[in-house]
């Protein structure tokens, strides 16, 4: 089944989703989690970071989109 990937760079970014949502972490890859409908990613701060993990998130899962909501994730010089 295909899920909407969320990534935050800081779990602080990621905690109203956790909070809000029941989550299980996976434990093939640290800060990432799933549940029935949604799969959350943290990466940590910036693209050498973030780029490995979510290579390997698509690679290995069905993500039907992804949704990037930390607080610099779509600023633009």
């Amino acid at each position: 089944m295909k899920k909407k990937l969320l990534i935050f760079a800081h779990r602080g970014e990621a905690k109203p989703f956790l909070s809000h949502f029941t989550f299980s972490p996976v434990p093939m890859v640290e800060g990432f989690y799933e549940n029935e409908e949604l799969y959350l990613l943290i990466t940590g701060e910036g693209p050498w970071k973030a780029g490995p993990k979510l290579a390997f998130i698509l690679g290995r899962f069905d993500v039907e989109s992804i949704l990037n909501l930390g607080i610099a994730g779509a600023l633009r010089p």
